[in-house]
């Protein structure tokens, strides 16, 4: 059920840091895992079920914002740098997690108080997200209207479709 969230809401949630900004979108995918994992607790399989997409839906905002905020916020020449930066951390917690949390389901203890923290620390970090992920400013002179027509033309010159260097 994870990756069933997981896989079209990772698109959707592109689409929506490009055109309204990590501040507004990063904090709707946090509560959505922390919502998700709170229902996940609840032992009822319909709940769990949906709690698993619910967290798979809300998951794509660490990958997607921290690449968004760091090309943002950051000299160009920093952000390979700190985008490696960040997926380090990101594998060394997710590796630390199951550390920690596999030790405690060997000893089968209540599975639930653990997931209600984790649902709980998810909306806790979904507020102070909203409070402290800069506002997203926009240069109009800047920005290029076109919306999925332009999406479109952009996929086309990566992909060699339409690129003039293709040849080369």
């Amino acid at each position: 059920m994870f990756y069933y969230g997981y896989s079209p809401f990772s698109l959707v949630a592109g689409a929506a840091i490009d055109r309204f900004g990590a501040k507004r979108v990063v904090p709707i995918g946090a509560a959505l895992v922390g919502v998700g994992s709170l229902l996940f607790g609840t032992g009822n399989v319909t709940a769990a079920n949906i709690g698993r997409f619910l967290q798979g839906a809300g998951a794509f905002s660490p990958s997607l914002a921290q690449s968004n905020l760091i090309t943002k916020n950051f000299p160009a020449t920093m952000v390979a740098s700190f985008v490696g930066a960040t997926q380090m951390f990101g594998m060394a917690g997710g590796s630390a997690g199951q550390f920690a949390v596999g030790p405690l389901i060997k000893t089968r203890p209540a599975l639930g108080p653990v997931l209600d923290l984790r649902g709980l620390l998810g909306i806790v970090l979904a507020v102070c997200m909203l409070l402290l992920l800069p506002k997203e400013t926009r240069n109009p002179a800047t920005q290029k209207a076109g919306g999925f027509a332009a999406v479109l033309a952009s996929l086309g010159k990566s992909f060699a479709i339409r690129n003039p260097f293709s040849a080369v």
